[in-house]
């Protein structure tokens, strides 16, 4: 009677661990959610869906890093004999404005992807008349896998993965789309909706974080 007891006993305890463990686990899940909502906008992805897709190849050439090419020599040669025949019939002005531009373009390649693979933490500004294609350029960095396949070959841990987070600030927008503060929503929402256990850092180290109502986005400017 009393090992019937006992093993009765040690079955409801299981039975009461494994529904405090799933209660928990609920809880933890519904708190995830509610922050999840508490920082997203109707109107947070507004500016990135207008921005088109680049024609194709348009911005490759950003990866082309020349330090790092194993075939860049015979490229840079072959690219050059291409360009001496096709300039044969142009004046002195266009070669020259032809060079200065493909120099251009390399050395941007070259210091994109060495502060890709820097451990710096300074930025990396980038910089054009309105609509010479920055938005379009942004989108695809953030979207193309050479981007974070870079940045891997300057992770400090294994134990964490990297990810990418972008926000479009867009001023002739709601004002949630115009300010910082619709930016840091956006940013921490892609960063919490990556992994519950970023969520549950953030609720244990700000502990009001869970009384987070949803922001209000306000009437569009004129």
């Amino acid at each position: 009677m009393t090992i019937a007891y006992k093993t009765v006993h040690r079955a409801v305890k299981d039975v009461n661990d494994q529904q405090m463990m799933s209660d928990s686990e609920a809880a933890r899940q519904s708190r995830h959610d509610r922050l999840l909502k508490s920082l997203k906008y109707p109107t947070m992805n507004e500016r990135r869906n207008q921005i088109k897709e680049p024609h194709f190849q348009t911005f490759e050439w950003i990866f082309n890093d020349p330090d790092v090419s194993e075939d860049s020599g015979d490229s840079a040669e072959g690219e050059e004999r291409k360009t001496r025949e096709d300039d044969k019939d142009d004046d002195i002005f266009d070669k020259y404005e032809r060079a200065k531009h493909e120099a251009r373009v390399r050395d941007a390649s070259r210091h994109f992807c060495q502060w890709l693979r820097s451990r710096d933490a300074s930025l990396f500004w980038i910089c054009g008349k309105p609509g010479s294609g920055k938005s379009t350029l942004m989108m695809f960095l953030t979207d193309h896998p050479k981007t974070l396949e870079i940045l891997n070959q300057r992770k400090i841990s294994s134990r964490h993965d990297l990810m990418i987070s972008s926000h479009f600030i867009w001023s002739s927008g709601l004002p949630m789309e115009a300010k910082i503060k619709g930016c840091l929503c956006t940013l921490v929402y892609q960063l919490i909706h990556s992994s519950s256990e970023n969520s549950h850092a953030v609720l244990q180290k700000f502990p009001l974080a869970k009384a987070k109502i949803p922001p209000q986005t306000g009437p569009r400017r004129n």
